[in-house]
């Protein structure tokens, strides 16, 4: 190596020159790391809001986690730790989710289960109050049937194929579900319309009258005149 100053020739490795002294090798100017840009207003979110919900309403174990990074997030970016921000960022939202998820599936296991024990009896007591008003109904359209059968023939009967002008059918109706009834002719125990599937007694049909029951007590007896329409 030649030194640029005085020509003399110096060994490779030298830093200085053996006649001159001048700088043979001078130090590379030092080189800064470009300054990081801070990223745009609302560009790094912290799911604060969406932690405390998850916490409050989903599973708190995982939405406390939550609550951490998304604390840490604004304080990360007022010190100009813009990757340590976006890492708490997706943390926190991370967490979010899995406390969502975690409260979706327990409300899942328990919830639906609760809501079923509920509204299951409250539905069958509906069917139950629906059959007995459609049982009440065919009741009285056969006792009108009668009615119109003791007008014509100045009697009562109990057989239905005698009451078929009237009802349509040989066989009277039927329903709902497996319910047959029957016509009885002189006294007979008279009841309300049954509220709910307690029957009230009203006393008895006179010998010369006639009454409507089927085949489930708990849906009375009809007694035209007597019971309620």
């Amino acid at each position: 190596m030649f030194c640029s100053k005085c020509g003399t020739q110096n060994d490779e490795t030298a830093h200085q020159c053996i006649q001159c002294a001048a700088i043979l090798n001078p130090d590379p100017a030092p080189q800064h790391a470009p300054e990081e840009t801070p990223p745009p207003p609302g560009a790094v979110p912290n799911y604060l809001a969406q932690s405390i919900l998850a916490t409050l309403f989903c599973c708190l174990p995982f939405g406390i986690p939550a609550i951490v990074y998304s604390a840490s997030v604004n304080g990360k970016m007022a010190e100009g730790d813009y990757a340590g921000a976006g890492e708490a960022s997706r943390q926190a939202r991370t967490w979010c989710w899995v406390s969502f998820g975690v409260g979706a599936g327990v409300w899942a296991l328990l919830g639906i289960p609760m809501l079923a024990a509920i509204a299951l009896p409250l539905y069958l007591s509906a069917v139950s109050d629906s059959q007995v008003k459609t049982a009440r109904a065919n009741m009285q359209t056969i006792a009108n049937a009668e009615q119109a059968y003791r007008t014509r023939w100045q009697a009562y009967t109990s057989s239905f194929e005698a009451l078929s002008a009237d009802l349509g059918t040989a066989n009277g109706p039927s329903g709902p579900g497996s319910r047959t009834y029957t016509i009885t002719i002189g006294a007979g125990n008279c009841t309300d319309n049954c509220p709910g599937g307690v029957c009230n007694s009203l006393g008895a049909a006179p010998s010369t009258s006639f009454s409507v029951s089927d085949n489930i007590e708990s849906d009375g007896v009809y007694c035209p005149g007597i019971s309620p329409d």
